[in-house]
């Protein structure tokens, strides 16, 4: 018997919440097998991966055997790309190190940190779009990572309104710091993977129909 009205509201969203909650549970099991370090991404792919399934209606969904298998799947891929972001967040943390030790030379001092700021920039951006763009598309690792890149960069909307996602979440968690247990990863890449679902799905459409096309080139039609 289906629900409808106020009675229906509420539970379609006590059935997201509970769905989130056990996702998150997931995220953090996922991280602890691969001792923190090495867990981190290929958890966060496997709960991106659900994500898109559960928001593209996949009927025959089951959250912890579809975690199970594109965590075993995507492991050394998705630690190969946690270790470039890694090595440059540290190389960006020595440039600043330096930047603020270099007292003799201003031009010196202002070019490294101009550098700093743009490979920070870039590197947030490609932050925002890679979980996405990973799970949706069946792509070698750089060609996700110039896509995710593109995206960001030409979807200037998209980006905003993930920013703005990520400042109520922030305000969020700093009000009510026990729901961090309980949403704080799954709840983040759900309104993630929603913001970016139909911008990836028009590519993805158009990448099917002229595969000959590189990926920039299916963003700058979109």
């Amino acid at each position: 018997m289906q629900l409808g009205g106020v009675m229906g509201g509420i539970y379609k969203i006590s059935d997201v919440m509970m769905k989130l909650a056990y996702l998150n549970l997931l995220w953090l099991l996922g991280v602890l097998t691969g001792a923190v370090v090495l867990g981190i991404m290929p958890a966060t792919i496997a709960l991106f991966s659900i994500i898109r399934s559960w928001l593209l209606k996949d009927d025959t969904l089951i959250f912890h055997k579809k975690f199970i298998e594109v965590y075993k799947k995507e492991f050394f891929k998705s630690n190969l790309l946690g270790a470039g972001i890694s090595f440059i967040m540290y190389l960006l943390f020595i440039n600043f190190q330096v930047a603020a030790l270099v007292v003799e030379s201003h031009i010196i001092m202002y070019v490294l940190f101009f550098i700093n700021i743009f490979v920070a920039a870039a590197l947030a951006l490609l932050l925002l779009f890679i979980f996405p763009i990973y799970v949706h598309f069946e792509m070698n690792l750089f060609q996700k990572v110039k896509l995710a890149m593109m995206m960001g960069i030409t979807s200037p909307h998209i980006t905003f309104a993930i920013l703005v996602v990520i400042f109520l979440f922030t305000l969020l968690f700093i009000f009510i710091p026990g729901a961090l247990f309980f949403f704080s990863i799954s709840a983040l890449a759900y309104c993630m993977m929603g913001v970016n679902l139909k911008k990836i799905n028009d590519i993805k459409d158009k990448l099917s129909a002229a595969p000959e096309l590189r990926p920039q080139e299916l963003i700058k039609q979109n």
